[in-house]
């Protein structure tokens, strides 16, 4: 599998950051590995299912669809060239990720395994499910009111309650779907879960699968820069915010920019929100962002970076990939205290997580039933590790120097503890 972090080369050598920031899938929790692969993705679907559920949105990697309990879901099962029903669970992290999209090129990762197993990867509820015209609505309202200021943003906050249904499993998994859907592919396709690789809040899906009905219990399992699974939302934005006000040179102080290629004005918001998706990117690349934020500099990266960690698309639309990362995140983590005045870090991190109405359940990863290696940084802005060490007692710990959350690095090591 090979390592995930992105190539800077060809022409757009002299502006690397907009070439990183183009491809990366950007949210709070969870940026997925891409690897290459030469096969084409194909559409596969079960006879016992709409035939159109592959197809609408299209999917871009083998896509199979499965009825469950009078709902459909799509999932990809890429099968070893050698015969087997031992599989692998890989989840990119998210909430709010198509795994199914073709950013992850799934086949390259099966092909990539160190040993013959199948692949099975989950696509989020949210890539079909239909979102009414007042949910959109709400949630662009929400983005706008954040723009103006915190007190603006609770106001927001209510009316995507009020319009778009954030409790269940509407748009993000739940222990229980999530679990009951694993348990449906394996017996539909015979084959058993092995292992289980996950990315950021993958590590939030381990734990699914140890809580929900019925339990899965893989006999392994990598996770790489995870989720710190059983700390609340308000401790984790404060161990974010230490680690993101140690990067930071004093106040920002940004004036608004109008720019040709984007229909905002870049604005202090933007520049909070760039700083935030230093998170994802090469510890290289990092004093670049921060320069540009403290000189008032580069609008265009900022803008970019403030779109990919909002979703935003059009003017002020923002990804149904949002409901998804608010209804999850609000279930493992729960609700964050009142947005506080101001527009600085911890307010634009307060109200990433704000929207929240699913009941919080209790997960935890149990290491006795699962062996699990883990990777991290110490300097990683997205999972803190401190929180990790703190909330799940790992079979093994890789340490690792690179601070961006995209990286994967360690998982070989990984690996090696416990699969083998």
């Amino acid at each position: 599998m090979p390592h995930g972090n992105y190539s800077k080369g060809g022409p757009f050598g002299a502006r690397p950051l907009l070439l990183l920031i183009a491809f990366l899938i950007v949210v709070l929790i969870g940026v997925g590995l891409l690897l290459d692969s030469n096969e084409e993705p194909a559409v596969e679907v079960h006879p016992d299912t709409l035939n159109d559920l592959c197809l609408d949105p299209p999917a871009r990697e083998v896509c199979q669809a499965i009825s469950v309990d009078g709902r459909e879901w799509r999932y990809s099962l890429i099968r070893s060239r050698q015969a087997t029903s031992k599989t692998v669970i890989y989840d990119p992290g998210g909430p709010g990720v198509s795994a199914l999209s073709g950013s992850f090129q799934l086949a390259g990762t099966q092909q990539s395994l160190p040993e013959s197993y199948n692949l099975l990867v989950l696509e989020e509820p949210w890539v079909a499910s239909e979102v009414t015209d007042q949910c959109s609505s709400a949630m662009a309202e929400y983005y706008r009111n954040l723009r103006n200021g915190s007190a603006q943003a609770e106001v927001g906050v209510d009316g995507v309650l009020e319009s778009c249904e954030l409790s269940g499993s509407h748009y993000g998994f739940t222990a229980d779907t999530y679990t009951t859907l694993v348990a449906n592919i394996a017996s539909e396709e015979q084959i058993e879960v092995t292992g289980f690789i996950g990315h950021s809040f993958g590590a939030a899906r381990l734990a699914y699968l140890q809580t929900g009905l019925p339990t899965v219990h893989p006999e392994w399992a990598v996770l790489t820069r995870p989720f710190p699974v059983g700390a609340g939302i308000d401790e984790v934005i404060d161990a974010r915010l230490g680690l993101l006000q140690d990067l930071q040179a004093g106040e920002i102080h940004w004036e608004d920019q109008s720019i040709s290629s984007r229909s905002l004005p870049v604005t202090q918001f933007d520049a909070v929100s760039a700083i935030i998706s230093t998170g994802y990117v090469e510890s290289a690349e990092v004093n670049e962002i921060l320069d540009a934020v403290q000189n008032d500099s580069d609008p265009e990266l900022i803008g970019k970076l403030s779109d990919q960690l909002w979703m935003r698309y059009g003017v002020d639309s923002l990804s149904p990939g949002m409901l998804a990362y608010w209804e999850e995140l609000c279930g493992v983590a729960g609700a964050n205290s009142p947005i506080d005045d101001g527009r600085g870090l911890r307010q634009i991190l307060q109200s990433n997580a704000a929207p929240c109405e699913s009941e919080r359940i209790n997960l935890t990863i149990d290491t006795s039933i699962t062996p699990t290696c883990m990777t991290g940084s110490s300097a990683d802005s997205v999972t803190p590790i401190s929180l990790v060490h703190e909330y799940v007692d790992a079979t093994y710990f890789v340490e690792v120097e690179e601070q961006s959350h995209s990286d994967i690095g360690g998982w070989e090591e990984c690996w090696e503890h416990v699969a083998t």
